[in-house]
C-alpha cells in the first residue's frame, strides 16, 4: 500500500505546483465547488487548510511561559499562539528523545514497534521509515497537498555506498561519531539517497541529517557538496526556507493547500544562538536558544499575515522531548525547564515526555482554550486526516487517535485514555488518566542514573522482572512522581501491565482489536 512518491527527481518550489495531475485536480476542484460550495466534515469550509508543523528539540513543558507562570523568561510569541488556539497541558511524546519521537509524529506509529527500541539515530544510519508506510506527509499529498519538510531530519536515511562496497555498515546505537569519517569515505554522495523525506510523501526536503547544525545538508535526495550549517546559524535559514516555501506556494495563485514541517535545531546542543540573542536573557546560553525558538515562531507568524494567509492556516507547535537536564551546561538560575516535573530528556519520568503543545485554526478552534485531555505526538496524524477528510488504511497510524471533536467542541471525557511512553535506554511506561506504571527500572531510565541489571520489557515480557522491579505513581494526588506506590497497588500493577502487553500483541492500541494477530505478515515499517 505504498502511499509514497517513487520519482527522485531534484525538485524546486516551483516544480510542487506543476505536474501532470494539475489540471485533473484543478477540474475536480471546481465540480466539488459547485455541486457542494460549503462541504466539510466539521462545517463550512471552502477549502483545505494550509498546516503548519513547527517542532523544537529538547524544549521543556518550562521553557513556554504560556505553560509555566514561574518560567524566568518570557516566550511572547509562543504565547501569542496559545491565546489565539488551544493549549494541551497532557500532551506528551511517545519517547523522551529525538528519533523515536519524530517516528511517532510522522507515522501516528508508536516507534517500540520498530528496531528503535533504545537511543537514537546518527548521521549515516538506515532510514527507520519505509516506502511502504504512510506519513503525514503522503496521507496529505493524497489529499492534493503540496508537501515541505525542512529542518533536522534525524530519522535515517538510505545512502548508496561507493562502487563495490557493500553497504553493510551497522545501524543503530553502533554506529557513533568516531566511525563517522569511516562511513563517510563508504558513501557515494554524488548518488541520489534511495529513501529519505521526498520517498515519503515529501515533495520538497531541505535540512540536515542529524543535528540542526551540521556538517551533512541535502537537498531533496542528495547531500549539497561543500555546504554545513554553523552553530549559531542553523534555524535562520531552516526559517528562510520556509518562509520562501509559504511565500512560492501563495505567490503563484494556486489553490493548492500546503503542509510545512518545520524542525528546529534549537534548543538542542550545541548552545550557540546567534549574536544578537547571546546573553539576551542573562540565564545561560540553553535559554538563549529557548528564545531562538520563539523568535522563529514569530517569523513564521509574521510571514503567515504578511502572505494573507493565516485565517486559512492550521499550525501546531511542539516539542520532540523534554529540556535536557541544564546541568549539564551550568545551572540556569530560578528556572527550571521541567517546570514542576520530575525528569529531564532521556528520562522515563514526566520531564522526559511532557512538552509544550499548541494548536490554533482560526474560526474552528476556539481562542485562548486549555485543555487538560491526554494527548501524544503520534495523534497528529489521525487528527489531521480528520481535519482534511483522509480515510486511514487499517496498518497505518496505529496509535493515533483523533483528537479533533475535541478541539472542536466541548468534550468532558478524552480521546485518549491512556499513552505509552519509552526511555532513552528502552524503558517502558504506562500511564491512562490516573496512574502511570514504570517497568523494569528503579531508575530514570535515561542519563540520569540507569539502574544496574534492569530489563527491557517492550519484547518478549520478562514477566517475573517486569512485575517484581518498577515504579508506580498516582498522577492526580501527586503529579510531581515523588511517592512511589509499586510496592502497595499490586492490582494496578498488573492491570496496566497487561494492557501495555495487549497493544504489544495486537500491533495497535486505536482502535482496540478483538483478536491477536499471531501469524500475519510484518507491519510496514
Amino acid at each position: 500500500m505504498s502511499t509514497a512518491k517513487k520519482n527522485s527527481r531534484r525538485l524546486n518550489f516551483s516544480d510542487i505546483l506543476q505536474g501532470a495531475g494539475s489540471v485533473q485536480l484543478g477540474i475536480y476542484a471546481c465540480l466539488i465547488a459547485v455541486i457542494f460550495p460549503s462541504f466539510s466534515l466539521y462545517g463550512e469550509q471552502r477549502r483545505l487548510p494550509n498546516i503548519v508543523m513547527i517542532l523544537a528539540d529538547d524544549m521543556g513543558w518550562g521553557d513556554v511561559s504560556a505553560f509555566n507562570k514561574q518560567a524566568a523568561f518570557k516566550t511572547p510569541h509562543i504565547d501569542h499562539l496559545a491565546k489565539q488556539g488551544c493549549s494541551y497541558l497532557n500532551a506528551y511524546t511517545p519517547a523522551s528523545v529525538c528519533s523515536p519521537t519524530r517516528y511517532g509524529l510522522l507515522t501516528g506509529r508508536y516507534p517500540w514497534r520498530t528496531r528503535m527500541q533504545q537511543g537514537v539515530l546518527y548521521h549515516y544510519d538506515p532510514a527507520l521509515i519505509s516506502r511502504e508506510r504512510m506519513t503525514v506527509a503522503s496521507m496529505l499529498q493524497e489529499k492534493g497537498y503540496a508537501t515541505a519538510c525542512i529542518g533536522k531530519w534525524h530519522l535515517g536515511l538510505d545512502w548508496q555506498p561507493t562502487e563495490g562496497d557493500p553497504g553493510d555498515w551497522e545501524a543503530g546505537q553502533m554506529i557513533r561519531y568516531a566511525d563517522m569519517n569511516r562511513i563517510a569515505k563508504r558513501i557515494d554522495f554524488n548518488r541520489p539517497i534511495t529513501n529519505g523525506p521526498t520517498h515519503i510523501g515529501f515533495d520538497y526536503f531541505y535540512g540536515t541529517a542529524h543535528q540542526g547544525a551540521d556538517h551533512v545538508v541535502i537537498e531533496n535526495d542528495r547531500r549539497i557538496p561543500g555546504v554545513s550549517l554553523a552553530p549559531g546559524e542553523h534555524d535562520d535559514i531552516f526559517v528562510e526556507k520556509a518562509v520562501s516555501f509559504m511565500s512560492d506556494m501563495t505567490s503563484q495563485d494556486s489553490d493548492k493547500p500546503f503542509l510545512l514541517y518545520l524542525a528546529l535545531g534549537a534548543p538542542h546542543v550545541p548552545l550557540v544562538a546567534p549574536k544578537r540573542l547571546q546573553n539576551k536573557s542573562g540565564l545561560g546560553r540553553r535559554v538563549d536558544m529557548c528564545l531562538w525558538v520563539d523568535e522563529s515562531v514569530g517569523r513564521i507568524d509574521s510571514a503567515l499575515d504578511r502572505l494573507g494567509i493565516a485565517e486559512d492556516t492550521l499550525v501546531i507547535f511542539a516539542s520532540d522531548n523534554g529540556a535536557a537536564d541544564p546541568s549539564r551546561f551550568g545551572n540556569e538560575i530560578n528556572h527550571r525547564p521541567s517546570g514542576p516535573y520530575r525528569g529531564f530528556k532521556t528520562d522515563v519520568w514526566e520531564g522526559g515526555f511532557r512538552i509544550p503543545f499548541v494548536l490554533r485554526w482560526p474560526g474552528k478552534v476556539r481562542e485562548g482554550t486549555v485543555s487538560s485531555h491526554l494527548l501524544c505526538l503520534t495523534d497528529v496524524m489521525a487528527t489531521l486526516a480528520a481535519v482534511v477528510n483522509a480515510e486511514l488504511p487499517e496498518w497505518s497510524a496505529e496509535d493515533s487517535i483523533n483528537q479533533l471533536p475535541a478541539l472542536l467542541e466541548d468534550v468532558d471525557s478524552s480521546p485518549r485514555d491512556h499513552v505509552i511512553l519509552q526511555s532513552y535506554a528502552g524503558v517502558m511506561a504506562i500511564r491512562d488518566e490516573r496512574w502511570k506504571l514504570i517497568l523494569g527500572t528503579h531508575g530514570s531510565g535515561g542519563h540520569q542514573s540507569i539502574t544496574p541489571g534492569w530489563q527491557p520489557v517492550y519484547r518478549g515480557w520478562d514477566r517475573t522482572t517486569s512485575i517484581r522491579i518498577g515504579q508506580l505513581y498516582d498522577l492526580i494526588s501527586d503529579p510531581y512522581e515523588l511517592y512511589d506506590r509499586f510496592e502497595n497497588e499490586s492490582e494496578m500493577v498488573n492491570r496496566l501491565r497487561s494492557q501495555l502487553e495487549r497493544a504489544e500483541l495486537t500491533g495497535r492500541t486505536f482502535p482496540y482489536p478483538i483478536r491477536y494477530y499471531e501469524s500475519m505478515a510484518p507491519f510496514p515499517k
